[in-house]
């Protein structure tokens, strides 16, 4: 997985973060990166999605 920073017009400040696969393509029904970075500690990265049952589904075994 990758975390990207791109130019998004819609965000204060102009700039954005989105999840990438290891090819290069967005993950899809994101709405949301959150990123949380310490002094001293790993950067922390939460990505919201939404699940709409179609491109984004919940399973269970």
């Amino acid at each position: 997985m990758i975390i990207k920073v791109v130019d998004s017009p819609a965000i204060p400040g102009g700039k954005g973060l989105v999840a990438l696969d290891d090819a290069g393509e967005y993950l899809p029904m994101q709405v949301a990166c959150t990123l949380e970075q310490e002094i001293g500690e790993e950067i922390r990265v939460q990505i919201t999605f939404r699940v709409d049952g179609r491109k984004v589904r919940l399973a269970s075994e």
